[in-house]
């Protein structure tokens, strides 16, 4: 007789056993918006895989990807958006089970995305193959796919761009970094924002002259930022309001230093100002300084980097459209600059001159944008504060918050 996972012969029959169950497809993978179906097997102790003939009871640690009983061991998967999700069997006779993990790429891409980047009205993502997938406005050539196709509403291929490994996006260019260190740029060149030496719209990517050995990249409204490995900062684009850091106000249409930096680790553009976070923790900026978003006491535009007074153990740093944000090594989260809305959290409607701490918020990676912020903590949940007109905090209310509530998602 068979017991549990092992066989034995009785009478001189051998009797197979049932000593498990395997999901298959294994490692299935599926377009959001699809379906896809499962069928569990049994595993047996004469090391076959067979059908079973017992009904099936399927369940998802997800709400983004579903599981319905469809007919005896089949599941149906249904993928709502993309993501991953745990999806687990069970047969209820034996209570063998088994898990599988499925995941629901964006509608068209060809491989789930590694990291995304955005700008005002537009999408990419960066597939693990090195490629650089985009879909939305597609105004100035910005998805970068050789047309100017108003709107894409699934994901098309920026043309001939391999290698990359980071992209960044603002307004209505992108930037692509390969991993040989050079930039890649398309989309509105009207201040010469993607390096290429003129101010003409580009509808596929273009390289930026004269760059080698970049690391990170960075993009503002009008300008560009690029990090390279020696700890040098090299900007371009629109310079009105010294956001270049060159210590002048012209525009340039290639890459130029940002003086007086050294040993920097990350970069972050604003709108019309730049972030820089040095090896040693301390926070520098420049460039347009009307809401104190700068943080140095003052609200006079800087055409050199300046240090961001009382900042220090600083491991992030990111620009909103006229206000910033740090994130120190102890997890607690510093804001300056305009609070009209309440996007610094610190409970007040008033601009800051120098940071301020963010109320309640440790363990956390932060994100700004024009009026409101968002921090995503370690333990999954998201908390937002400032403009909330348009509901971008998720708290189900149009209400705007002076200090970080949980987002409802």
């Amino acid at each position: 007789m068979s017991v549990g996972s092992f066989s034995c012969r009785w009478w001189g029959v051998l009797i197979v056993a049932r000593q498990g169950l395997t999901i298959t497809p294994t490692d299935p993978t599926m377009d959001t918006g699809g379906t896809l179906q499962l069928q569990a097997k049994g595993n047996y102790s004469d090391g076959t895989m067979q059908d079973l003939t017992e009904t099936v009871t399927w369940s998802s640690d997800s709400s983004s990807i579903s599981v319905s009983n469809n007919t005896g061991s089949r599941g149906l998967l249904h993928a709502l958006v993309g993501g991953t999700a745990t999806i687990t069997a069970i047969e209820p006779t034996s209570k063998l089970s088994a898990t599988t993990t499925v995941v629901a790429r964006a509608a068209g891409l060809p491989q789930p995305p590694v990291s995304l980047a955005t700008g005002e009205y537009h999408s990419l993502a960066l597939v693990d193959d090195g490629t650089v997938w985009a879909w939305g406005y597609n105004g100035y050539g910005i998805l970068g796919d050789g047309t100017t196709t108003e709107v894409r509403y699934t994901p098309v291929q920026a043309s001939g761009l391999s290698g990359v490994v980071a992209l960044a996006a603002n307004g209505f260019y992108s930037l692509a970094l390969k991993g040989d260190g050079t930039v890649w740029a398309w989309g509105e060149n009207y201040f010469g924002t993607l390096g290429d030496g003129i101010t003409t719209n580009r509808s596929t990517p273009e390289q930026t002259l004269g760059l080698s050995g970049v690391v990170a990249v960075a993009a503002g409204g009008f300008h560009s930022m690029a990090l390279k490995g020696n700890g040098t900062v090299w900007a371009w684009g629109e310079n009105a309001v010294g956001q270049l850091g060159d210590n002048t106000t012209t525009d340039r249409l290639t890459p130029v230093q940002t003086l007086g930096l050294s040993n920097v680790v990350v970069l972050a553009g604003g709108y019309r100002h730049s972030l820089a976070l040095k090896g040693d923790g301390t926070v520098w900026a420049w460039g347009y300084n009307n809401h104190a978003q700068l943080g140095d006491g003052t609200t006079t535009k800087k055409l050199i980097p300046v240090q961001v007074p009382g900042l220090s153990g600083v491991v992030m740093v990111i620009g909103g459209k006229y206000h910033s944000l740090a994130v120190k090594d102890d997890g607690t989260v510093w804001a300056w600059g305009c609070n009209d809305d309440g996007q610094l959290g610190d409970g007040t409607t008033t601009d800051r001159l120098t940071p301020v701490q963010v109320s309640g918020l440790t363990g956390v990676v932060v994100a700004a944008c024009v009026s409101h912020s968002l921090a995503l903590k370690g333990d999954g949940t998201i908390w937002a504060w400032g403009g909330n007109n348009h509901a971008q905090l998720g708290d189900g209310t149009t209400t705007d918050r002076l200090t970080p509530v949980q987002g409802g998602w």
